[in-house]
């Protein structure tokens, strides 16, 4: 029996997600003080779906998700900031997580933004300490919402000039 082999092809996802990588490193290049690149990089790379419809629901719900983490992760940081207990902020992260989880399936978000959702969470609350926290986590809001528009720009101007149709590219 003869094993099925598969082309090797790039196709036009690929493309797009590459150019707005491209686009969102050198958005954040340009306006380091607003955008983050890590966070426009990974919106791009998460929101860019085969065409513009679906990049634009990927998009908001991407930064649905980011927004919920932030603002549950902000209240864990009052609190922390507020009593200084390290026995306090533990026990507070974990109610967070809980709880960002709760408001992700009240809103019905995918179980996978979900769990990015949990991820911009604990970049909030772990990644920095004191007021730095509040500032990080709206430039995340900033880089995502910057990421989720560059995707749905390059899938829009995609679709328009190549059509929604994916053809792969043979290498």
């Amino acid at each position: 029996m003869e094993a099925k082999t598969e082309k090797l092809s790039v196709t036009g996802t690929d493309l797009r997600l590459g150019l707005g990588l491209i686009l969102a490193l050198l958005l954040a290049h340009f306006l380091p003080a607003a955008i983050q690149p890590l966070s426009a990089g990974t919106a791009v790379i998460m929101c860019t779906q085969d065409n513009a419809r679906f990049t634009w629901k990927s998009g908001l719900t991407r930064l649905e998700g980011v927004v919920i983490g932030g603002v549950i992760a902000l209240l864990v940081v009052l609190a922390d900031n507020a009593v200084q207990s390290a026995y306090l902020f533990i026990l507070l992260c974990g109610i967070g997580v809980v709880l960002n989880l709760l408001c992700c399936r009240l809103v019905r978000m995918p179980g996978v933004v979900a769990r990015v959702s949990c991820i911009t969470f604990a970049l909030v609350t772990l990644a920095t300490t004191g007021e730095v926290r509040f500032k990080y986590a709206a430039l995340r809001v900033l880089g995502t919402a910057a990421g989720a528009l560059i995707a749905l720009g390059v899938a829009w101007l995609w679709d328009r000039c190549f059509g929604k149709k994916q053809e792969a590219a043979q290498i």
